[in-house]
Order: C-alpha cells, then sequence, then structure tokens
C-alpha cells in the first residue's frame, strides 16, 4: 500500500504542472472478444474455467474523457466494461458443496467501471498521461443443474494507478496508443492492459475506428470486503470499436 501512497503524493506534487491546453471531449464503443483463462473457488471448491466450458467470449465496452486548460484540476475519463459468458460442464464439478453433473450450465459475469482522473505530462510528440482510477468489480458465477443451483458474487472497488500514453502519427490519420490500470491488495489484484491503433476521418467531428488488443487479470480474494468466493481470471483477447473525438 506504501507504493501506492508514494504514487498519490507524486502524481499531487506534480499537479501543479500537468494539464491539458485545449478543451477536448471524446468516447467510444466496441467489442471485445476475450478468451478466458484461470479458476474459481467457493466454499472451498475450486475448477478451472475450461472444465467449466468458460472459453470465448463478445463483450461490449465502452469509454469517454473529459480533457480541460485549467490548472490543478484532473481530466476524467469514464471506463465500462460488460463481461458474460455462458458454458456448459465439461467435466462433473463440485460447487459451494453441491455436486454437478458434465453439462451443467455455468454463467460468469464480471463488469468493471473505472473513473480515473488524470493529468497531461508536458512531453513532446507523445501524450503521456498519469493518475488514479477507482476501479468498481461487480462480478457473480453461477453454476446450475438436475433442479440445484449454487453462486458466488459480490462488488468491491479498489483503488488503481493509471499510466497511458499516445502517439499520432505526424501527416497521417492513423495513432497509436497505449494504457494500463493495475492495483495489488491483500492477496487481490486487478490489471487491465491495452494497446491500439486507430484510422482518424476528420468531418465536424473526428470520427475513429480502432483495433487493439486487451488483457484483464482479476484476481479476488474471500478476505475481500463483499466477495464470498475466489476468483482469478485473465481475459485476453482482440477488440474493435468506433469512436468520436472534439
Amino acid at each position: 500500500m506504501k507504493k501506492y501512497v508514494a504514487a498519490a503524493v507524486l502524481i499531487a506534487a506534480a499537479a501543479q504542472t500537468m494539464s491539458a491546453d485545449v478543451l477536448g471531449f471524446g468516447a467510444g464503443v466496441g467489442s471485445f472478444m476475450g478468451k478466458i483463462s484461470g479458476e474459481a473457488q467457493y466454499e472451498g471448491d475450486r475448477f478451472k474455467a475450461k472444465d467449466a466450458g468458460l472459453d470465448k467470449s463478445n463483450n461490449i465496452y465502452a469509454w469517454a474523457y473529459l480533457e480541460h486548460f485549467v490548472p490543478i484540476l484532473p481530466n476524467l475519463r469514464v471506463d465500462l466494461n460488460k463481461f458474460s459468458e455462458k458454458g456448459d460442464a465439461q467435466i462433473p464439478l463440485k460447487f459451494g458443496g453441491q455436486d454437478f453433473a458434465a453439462n451443467a450450465a455455468t454463467d460468469l459475469k464480471a463488469d468493471t467501471l473505472a473513473i480515473t482522473a488524470y493529468y497531461n505530462l508536458p512531453i513532446p510528440l507523445v501524450d503521456l498521461r498519469l493518475g488514479l482510477s477507482a476501479l468498481n468489480l461487480d462480478a457473480k458465477l453461477k453454476v446450475a443443474g438436475a433442479g440445484a443451483e449454487k453462486s458466488a458474487s459480490g462488488s468491491g472497488v479498489l483503488p488503481t494507478l493509471y499510466l497511458g500514453a499516445r502517439f499520432d502519427i505526424p501527416a497521417a490519420p492513423i495513432g497509436l496508443e497505449a494504457d494500463a490500470k493495475y492495483v495489488s491488495y491483500d492477496g487481490s489484484r486487478a490489471a487491465d492492459y491495452r494497446v491500439k491503433a486507430d484510422l482518424t476521418l476528420e468531418f465536424l467531428l473526428k470520427f475513429a475506428v480502432e483495433v487493439g488488443y486487451r488483457q484483464q487479470e482479476i484476481v479476488v480474494k474471500d478476505k475481500m470486503s463483499g466477495f464470498d468466493g475466489e476468483l482469478d481470471i485473465k481475459i485476453a483477447g482482440a477488440f474493435a470499436g468506433v469512436s468520436a473525438r472534439f
């Protein structure tokens, strides 16, 4: 926890030299085609995602940001990810003390909402962003079959460090961008890494299409307030979307 406090102090100390020089707003939406790996545990029973028939899923994401030129006050960004995957167990499972036969229905939801306050660092050519996020995780795993059903769920908020960078290729409508959010605390961990390229077409607004690769890691231990089970999953894959900026 000390390293996150130190990072917050560093961001606050540098805030007077960090700001956007123009007023800007942008928003985007798209589909994340993620492959799931990892495992879940509830009341001592553990199984892997592949054994539960949880593999790939197309999911919705959306983002928006607001940048301004007011000194000291941070810029704001919001990221929403809706993840849902249903499958059929590939082998007999035991979950929450209940035995389930193969082909039992499984249902995993893991939605995140991140609100980020950040500053733009005055670096030539590259738009470098540094800030802090409040990441809300809402997760639920359900197994049902033969008239029985068990589920583990919960939600919690974690503070995360945020680092982003963007480079717009001179004299070309192409931009390259990467960002990361990360926190590890008391055995739980949340990470979100993203790299993308976008092609911008300028009309009244700057419309763009974006493609990239994303990896999310969610590790939730039962010591984390609000959760009654354990989750250790990674969701990784390509994404594509559209956006507008002005």
